[in-house]
């Protein structure tokens, strides 16, 4: 190498180290994408109210987009009268493509609270909050409910004065892939050879049997 290529070497050297850094920096100066629990500012002061009542028993409540879709489509069926009373909230969560775990039962509702005409955000908390039917699913209590920390609401009012506004709220749990996989192993099963094989007595008298005895047991080591 001449001495020409070899001054080059180190200058390279430094300006793509100087050019890696750079662009490392760039990147971790990116903005992140704010967390939005609702598609709408109604929702989403709604959302807001849930994480920080005073009553939550929930450490954290993820904003969760696909829920977030899901309601909004929800709350507008709901006003317009089109959902279909057939259909649970389950079915309808699972059918947005969101995964609960797999212990949660297809039909029923284990992670949906709706509200209507109510005038405001704060007016649906409190309905929600004091009501029998959703006071523990929306402050996470009692085992099942603390741990649904996927959050995503909806609200909706219609152009038809008719309809009444309509306010859905989805709290669930995500599914998680098992952190432990177990796999049963079964021995091969031990090859026998003739019983003679098995009486000492007869091995001792006949060298033939001792040989042919000895071939089978180490072919079948050969197989294992």
């Amino acid at each position: 190498m001449t001495q020409s290529g070899a001054s080059i070497l180190p200058r390279f050297a430094v300006f793509f180290v100087v050019v890696t850094m750079a662009f490392i920096a760039c990147a971790n100066d990116q903005p992140t994408t704010p967390q939005v629990c609702g598609n709408n500012k109604a929702a989403t002061q709604l959302a807001e109210l849930i994480k920080t009542h005073p009553s939550q028993k929930r450490e954290v409540l993820n904003c969760n987009s696909q829920l977030s879709k899901i309601a909004q489509k929800r709350a507008e069926a709901l006003s317009k009268n089109t959902a279909d009373p057939e259909i649970t909230a389950n079915q309808i969560v699972a059918k947005g493509g969101f995964r609960f775990p797999d212990y949660y039962p297809i039909s029923g509702n284990q992670v949906e609270a709706v509200a209507k005409s109510a005038a405001n955000s704060d007016s649906v908390l409190n309905h929600l909050v004091n009501s029998d039917k959703h006071h523990n699913h929306i402050l996470g209590k009692g085992e099942f409910f603390v741990i649904q920390t996927e959050l995503g609401v909806g609200y909706y009012q219609d152009d038809d004065p008719t309809n009444e506004t309509q306010w859905v709220v989805l709290i669930s749990q995500a599914w998680e892939s098992p952190k432990y996989k177990y796999t049963q192993k079964f021995a091969k099963p031990a090859i026998r050879g003739p019983d003679e094989c098995y009486d000492k007595k007869q091995l001792r008298m006949s060298p033939e049997l001792k040989e042919k005895c000895r071939s089978i047991a180490n072919r079948s080591k050969k197989k294992d």
